[in-house]
C-alpha cells in the first residue's frame, strides 16, 4: 500500500502550480520551508540560443547583495528543475509604509560551461551570473563580473537542493 501511495502524492505534488508574472510586490516575507511552490511548466519565455543543460544545477540560493540605498537585499533565489525559477527580494531596513518585497518568477538555462541566465517575464532583461563552487555570482548589466570594494557580496550561496 505504501509503494502506491508515494507516486500518488508525487504526482500530486507536482500538478500544482507556481504563481506566475513578472514581478508580484507582497508584504508577505515567508517563504516556503523548502522551496516548493509548484511544479508545473511555465510557457515558452522564447528565448534565443538558450542550451538546456541544466540537470544538476537546481536548488536554492541565498545571499545579502549590497543596496546604494538601504542596508542590504536579502535574496532568496530557487532554481527549479523543470528549468523556471523565483526569486524573492527583500529591501532591508526601508519604510515600513513602503513594500520591501518583490517576488519575480521566469525562466532559467545554463547558456555556456559556467554562465546561468535567468529570463523575466518582464521589460527588465535578463540577469546573469557565473557558477562557482557551490555559488552564483551575480554579473553586471553587460555580462561582465562585478569589480571593485563590493564585487564579493554579489554571490548567493547554496543552501538547498531540489
Amino acid at each position: 500500500m505504501r509503494l502506491l501511495l508515494l507516486p500518488c502524492l508525487l504526482l500530486l505534488a507536482t500538478a500544482c502550480e507556481r504563481p506566475t508574472g513578472s514581478t508580484v510586490n507582497s508584504t508577505d516575507t515567508s517563504l516556503p520551508a523548502d522551496g516548493m511552490v509548484g511544479r508545473a511548466a511555465s510557457p515558452s519565455m522564447g528565448s534565443p540560443s538558450i542550451a538546456v543543460a541544466t540537470e544538476g544545477l537546481g536548488g536554492i540560493y541565498q545571499g545579502l547583495l549590497p543596496c546604494a540605498d538601504c542596508a542590504g537585499i536579502e535574496t532568496v533565489l530557487y532554481l527549479y528543475p523543470d528549468s523556471t525559477y523565483m526569486e524573492r527580494r527583500t529591501y532591508l531596513d526601508q519604510p515600513k509604509e513602503g513594500n520591501n518585497d518583490q517576488v519575480s518568477s521566469g525562466r532559467w538555462a545554463q547558456v555556456s560551461a559556467n554562465l546561468v541566465r535567468l529570463t523575466r517575464r518582464s521589460p527588465a532583461g535578463p540577469t546573469d551570473y557565473r557558477m562557482r563552487p557551490r555559488a552564483l555570482q551575480q554579473l553586471d548589466l553587460d555580462g561582465q563580473e562585478i569589480t571593485g570594494d563590493l564585487a564579493e557580496r554579489y554571490v548567493l550561496a547554496q543552501v538547498g537542493n531540489f
